[in-house]
């Protein structure tokens, strides 16, 4: 398999595993003896295929897709396949067990309203277990014999297992007996088995009384490069033989194993398709939902653009905005659905992308990142591009997906440690960002993908926040390090200016108001929002602690119109003020599963556009916008070069070249 392929769970069954990538949108198969014979078993309309289930006995596979938020099945045998459960708005469903004794199957779902639910494995009888003191739900694990579930929550840092009816629950491992960041689990035996992040480990524990292999929880595999995510045990055991009501059937698409139906089984049909009278056969019906396709327009059950063709995924989240660029122009079976909103909020909370009206209204995850990484954003609106641009702490990446969160790919992974705040630069089409491991702002030129440093902040500096203000070619950032401040200086990096370094402690976003010529900062250890004029004049605490709601851990911040949106973590929402006159904060959204980091407004309006001095250069790298050049430019070269003496090309410098781990922070939350 390819080297940037990111597994995500795994299953077995008759001599091939099964895996699903959550990068590449596929699921495989290969030999479990050898890993060899790889093939792509599924790569059309999945989006983020996770947690997978071989049905052993009627040869089918399940699996959870949290972009689609819906469980899906496929006959091995004749690669058919079909929906069997939308687990809803605002659910993620990720793990999932099947038990094709009994011919039920679990999920866990650690969206907005956490739980575990069961429903027959033809996706009838759907039933809520367990819903109370749930977070993170991550691995889901099931004792054939006993018809004990086995659940592992990540926020809570809890291992927990219950009857099959949600009765019985206990409490297995905690955080306070080595238990740190539990992903994925399986059972083998008496002793269940567990991947885990924190320490890129898999643990093993007795499965009734806590007791490891060795007295204690016991590491078995330590020291993993990266994070382990699926695990599955493999064993004559494992997966017992049981009677199969699908041998024989007349079922002419699927055959699903059922709790409900008499003869043990039930007909399903692809997408598209509709079960006849019979119960047997499958047709054609135009108000069955078929598979969402880029350029048709057709939304039983899924929104999808007139112009575009893209897929909403829910159906009663549609943007036009965005989605059609012609506000007004979707299709949906109930017009009253789209409302027309000028600008929306995007936002980054560690495992989503997501996208909500300004009001909070109509929460979308966009993606999601696996790795719990995710903290700055930002966006390009130009025609054509409508792009998004994050930061990933964790993968150490900068990435870049589509508008609507589809096609997400690293566009910057070497030599990066800590990357956090993003700012675009829409005029000369350059991306900047904050590097707090290696205290430096870099950026790249999108077009050509160059890269160079603008900026080394100096030793004992942690940068964050940074915004650009193209017109005036001017960027900000703050530092929250030894000698917390707010500075700025041009974009080519000249000129550079303390504008803020009294009565800081933790400066963490930074947003400009270009019509009115202010910063504004948020200040998360003081607990306060503030602004200055863009020459540091004019200083003004907005709202500070106590402020009631809204503090708090105020984290990144971004304007629009006259207010002022921040995302706070303290309560894991989103807040908005007016932007001079202060008073009351609303709440615009709350309950979020994770602490919310950069915060953007996707607005046309919000950007002012003029002369780019770059766009008739000579430059042989990277060309700047410049306060201080007199063309409005500086030519840039990226790192182990320098500018030569013609102030256009460049020529080796090894000593541009830091050296690596000056000094190192962790991203704080």
């Amino acid at each position: 398999m390819p080297c940037e392929t990111f597994l995500s769970f795994l299953s077995y069954s008759q001599n091939k595993m099964y895996y699903s990538d959550f990068v590449e949108n596929r699921i495989y198969s290969a030999s479990l003896d050898t890993g060899g014979d790889v093939e792509v078993l599924l790569d059309d309309n999945v989006e983020v295929p996770e947690d997978l289930a071989v049905d052993w006995v009627a040869n089918n596979l399940y699996w959870t897709d949290s972009f689609w938020a819906r469980i899906e099945v496929m006959d091995l045998d004749t690669t058919e396949r079909a929906e069997l459960v939308r687990t809803g708005n605002h659910s993620i469903p990720r793990a999932i067990v099947v038990d094709p004794m009994t011919r039920y199957m679990y999920w866990t779902d650690w969206g907005e309203v956490a739980k575990i639910e069961k429903a027959g494995m033809d996706g009838l009888g759907r039933t809520v277990i367990i819903d109370t003191e749930l977070i993170w739900p991550n691995g889901l694990a099931l004792d054939y014999d006993t018809q004990i579930l086995y659940w592992a929550d990540a926020n809570l840092d809890k291992i927990e297992y219950a009857s099959v009816d949600g009765s019985g629950r206990t409490l297995l491992e905690t955080g306070e007996t080595g238990l740190l960041h539990p992903y994925a689990l399986t059972i083998h035996g008496d002793l269940l088995y567990w991947t885990d992040w924190q320490n890129n480990s898999v643990f093993a524990t007795h499965k009734i009384n806590g007791v490891g292999v060795g007295g204690d929880i016991a590491s078995i595999v330590s020291y993993l490069v990266v994070n382990p995510n699926g695990i599955e045990a493999v064993g004559p055991n494992k997966q017992p033989s049981a009677e199969n009501p699908c041998e024989e059937n007349n079922c002419t698409h699927l055959c699903l194993l059922s709790v409900t139906d008499p003869r043990g089984y039930s007909c399903a049909c692809p997408l598209g398709y509709e079960l006849d009278g019979t119960g047997l056969d499958c047709f054609m019906s135009p108000t069955s939902t078929p598979l969402p396709e880029f350029g048709s327009c057709v939304s039983a059950g899924y929104t999808v653009c007139c112009v575009t063709g893209y897929c909403a995924g829910y159906p009663a989240n549609c943007f036009c905005d965005r989605d059609c660029h012609a506000r007004g122009d979707c299709c949906f079976d109930t017009p009253d659905l789209c409302e027309d909103y000028d600008s929306y909020l995007i936002f980054a909370n560690h495992f989503f992308i997501n996208r909500c009206n300004l009001d909070g209204s109509s929460l979308v995850t966009l993606l999601i990142r696996q790795s719990g990484g995710a903290a700055g954003i930002e966006y390009d609106l130009a025609p054509g591009q409508e792009k998004l641009f994050y930061t990933d702490y964790v993968t150490n990446q900068i990435l870049m997906a589509h508008l609507n969160g589809t096609e997400s790919t690293p566009i910057m992974e070497d030599d990066l440690e800590v990357p956090e705040g993003l700012a675009y630069d829409w005029i000369g089409h350059n991306l900047y960002w904050t590097d707090s491991f290696w205290a430096r702002i870099e950026v790249m030129d999108l077009n050509t993908t160059e890269r160079g440093e603008v900026l080394r902040v100096g030793a004992n500096t942690v940068p964050r926040g940074i915004a650009v203000d193209p017109i005036n070619r001017v960027l900000y950032w703050t530092d929250w390090g030894q000698v917390a401040k707010i500075e700025k200086a041009s974009m080519d990096g000249q000129n550079r200016v303390e504008l803020i370094n009294t009565d800081l402690v933790g400066p963490y976003g930074l947003t400009i108001d270009y019509a009115e010529q202010k910063i504004y900062w948020t200040d998360g250890v003081l607990d306060k929002i503030e602004y200055c004029n863009t020459d540091g004049s004019g200083r003004i605490t907005l709202i500070s602690s106590p402020g009631g709601l809204g503090f708090g851990v105020p984290y990144s911040l971004t304007l629009e119109g006259d207010y002022l949106y921040w995302s706070e973590w303290d309560q894991n929402s989103l807040f908005s003020i007016h932007k001079t006159e202060g008073g009351n904060v609303t709440q615009i959204l709350s309950g979020l599963v994770v602490n919310p980091n950069g915060i953007q407004t996707v607005s046309a309006g919000r950007r002012i556009f003029g002369e780019n001095p770059c766009a008739s250069n000579d430059c042989t790298h990277l060309c700047l916008l410049s306060s201080v050049s007199s063309t409005g430019y500086s030519c840039t070269c990226p790192l182990g070069t320098r500018l030569d003496s013609d102030g256009i090309s460049c020529v080796d410098d090894p000593t541009s070249i830091p050296e690596f781990g000056i000094h190192a922070h962790t991203h704080t939350n």
